[in-house]
């Protein structure tokens, strides 16, 4: 038997279909979710644009870029991927974090009319593949809350 995911609405900002078994949490303004028996978690940080253009791609891109340039690292072009999701654009990548103890990162920048959210999944660096399915049926998963009104 196979269970379904639950649908999960954050009132004004986005909806996800976490899979059972899977826990979410708001802290601090960050939104977790994430399994309590695995590898890592996927956090979401929202905020507002200035502004109610139409998101294009290089304002995505250049979203990431900056974001990047702040944490210190060094990601080519070429692995910063841009698509659409819920007919908005995402850029997505992943790095390993050059540190003592390395971490891995899949990273989102999502943006629609008037909302931004950065998306990231951290886990320690060689458990990245243990929820890989998982965590792109969940981002896959992704809506805008369309009930929002600014």
């Amino acid at each position: 038997m196979t269970r379904k995911p639950d649908l999960v609405t954050w009132e004004g900002w986005f909806a996800l279909d976490v899979p059972r078994g899977w826990h979410w949490e708001e802290t601090d303004g960050i939104i977790s979710v994430y399994n309590p028996e695995g590898a890592g978690a996927l956090h979401f940080s929202c905020l507002y644009r200035e502004g109610c253009d139409e998101p294009d791609l290089d304002e995505v891109k250049d979203m990431a870029q900056r974001f990047t340039d702040e944490q210190g690292w060094d990601v080519p072009a070429e692995d910063i991927h841009v698509r659409t999701l819920d007919g908005t654009p995402v850029v997505e990548m992943e790095l390993v974090t050059p540190s003592p103890e390395p971490e891995y990162w899949q990273v989102w920048h999502l943006i629609d009319r008037t909302r931004a959210i950065l998306a990231t999944y951290v886990c320690d660096a060689g458990d990245e593949e243990e929820e890989r399915t998982v965590r792109e049926k969940l981002m896959s998963s992704f809506r805008w809350d369309r009930s929002h009104v600014q």
